[in-house]
């Protein structure tokens, strides 16, 4: 228990009659564990004040993220767990950051050599230029396919 303060034993000495005196004391008694848990209060009103701030912080951090999914819905889950682990959109994703496939959720095809669908060969003869595509004939099964 704390001590009683010179200013608290003169106001209890001041006091005319011994009623008096008994309740200025256990007002004393009082005040002090009072004191006592005001304080207590109060840090454990700023601690509960900074964790609902860490949580606003992750929440928009976590919101923030979201804008960033524009993509295909297979990617978009991939991109979701990125964000919920701490690391970018984009991590360990084939999407390039920055690229105009990101921003409109179109990806362009990769520059691939064309292969049969049929068989799989990349030995196709080159037929003709399409609006649509070009067309091949594979040279192993005979297959005719656009690509």
């Amino acid at each position: 228990m704390a001590k009683l303060t010179e200013a608290k034993k003169r106001e209890i000495e001041k006091a005319s009659t011994e009623q008096e005196k008994v309740k200025k004391a256990a007002w004393v008694m009082i005040e002090t564990p009072m004191d006592l848990i005001r304080c207590i209060l109060q840090r454990h009103e700023e601690s509960v004040i900074e964790v609902m701030r860490e949580q606003h912080q992750e929440i928009e951090r976590l919101r923030e993220g979201l804008k960033l999914i524009t993509c295909e819905p297979i990617n978009a889950e991939y991109m979701a767990q990125n964000i919920l682990d701490g690391k970018p959109a984009h991590y360990d994703t084939m999407i390039k950051v920055g690229d105009d496939a990101v921003r409109t959720g179109e990806r362009e095809e990769e520059d691939q050599a064309p292969y049969c669908h049929e068989c799989g060969s990349e030995d196709l003869a080159y037929l003709a230029q399409y609006a649509n595509g070009r067309e091949y004939m594979c040279r192993v099964c005979g297959k005719e396919q656009m690509l």
